[in-house]
């Protein structure tokens, strides 16, 4: 069923971590051309393929969903956003559109990736809970840097960044490492006299990882979950990260004590964990390995379930 499935993603920037969990995708933009959406409709036809799964919304996605369900093509969604996003009028309008398409029965399934997500509208017909993963990685053998990385948009108030950032200029001697620093984020640690490294390079898996050399522990205390597949790639290269309550990671586990802070706009309890990540980095990642491996299990059997249903 596989082979008969396509993926079709918006999240180009980081496809080598989608095409891990869906091998067989289609990256659009966000608000694609007509003229692009006929095209994969005639390539589904022509390859046979018998369904589509589209990762959260795109511009058109109504008329997508009626021109495959006219050809008999079965449709499901993957809405990977939290419910902190919903506070958004955009973010929620979309998932009233894919709520409407499962109502009336041109979707077929509809899955998330967040719990509280799932938990929210699993009453709802033909609703699932998967998850997604990112494949394993040689660990990176560095040097210490006393740098810590801030994973977060400053112009995303769902990343948290301001708080994480506040946390460092706590830490002795440790600066902030950020992949892309915003003008406000700059003003924020130069008027805070918060010494931070800019990678200025543009955000892609393949600069992500080249990244992880400059660091030794990273920071994602986010109020949403915009960052998932990003946290497990730094965790299979050996790097602990420090992580927020709502993340989908390590509930129930050894690590939910070890990385997983209680308060995400406590930058004192921020602090301290970011401490002691940098103390048990070696214990962190063993735990993890173990964790990792019954992770993907689930993974696996959760988007197999969501392909076949």
């Amino acid at each position: 069923m596989e082979n008969k499935t396509i993926y079709i993603s918006s999240r180009k920037n980081i496809k080598e971590y989608i095409q891990d969990n869906f091998v067989n995708t289609i990256f659009i933009s966000s608000a694609p051309f007509k003229s692009t959406l006929k095209k994969i409709i005639n390539k589904v036809v022509k390859e046979n393929i018998c369904q589509v799964i589209i990762e959260d919304y795109f511009i058109g996605i109504k008329y997508f969903v009626k021109e495959l369900n006219n050809k008999n093509i079965t449709v499901k969604v993957v809405w990977t956003g939290g419910l902190a996003t919903l506070i958004e009028e955009i973010d929620l309008g979309n998932l009233l559109t894919i709520l409407d398409l499962l109502k009336f029965k041109q979707i077929k399934c509809l899955a998330f990736t967040d719990v509280s997500m799932y938990e929210t509208y699993k009453d709802l017909k033909n609703v699932m809970h998967i998850k997604l993963t990112v494949k394993n990685k040689e660990k990176i053998v560095k040097e210490k840097t006393n740098n810590i990385c801030v994973y977060g948009d400053a112009y995303n108030w769902q990343s948290n960044i301001f708080n994480q950032l506040s946390a460092i200029k706590l830490m002795d001697n440790y600066k902030a490492f950020l992949l892309d620093v915003k003008n406000i984020a700059r003003r924020f640690c130069n008027s805070f006299e918060i010494k931070y490294i800019n990678f200025k390079k543009k955000t892609n898996v393949t600069n992500i990882r080249l990244s992880y050399n400059h660091f030794d522990i990273a920071s994602c205390v986010e109020f949403s979950n915009l960052y998932d597949l990003l946290v497990i790639d730094t965790y299979n290269h050996g790097i602990p990260v420090v992580l927020g309550n709502n993340n989908l990671f390590f509930k129930g586990t050894e690590l939910e004590k070890m990385v997983i802070v209680s308060s995400d706009d406590d930058i004192n309890e921020i602090a301290l964990k970011m401490k002691y990540c940098l103390e048990n980095i070696e214990q962190i990642n063993n735990i993890y390995i173990k964790e990792k491996e019954n992770y993907d299990k689930e993974v696996k059997k959760l988007i197999e379930k969501f392909v076949k249903e």
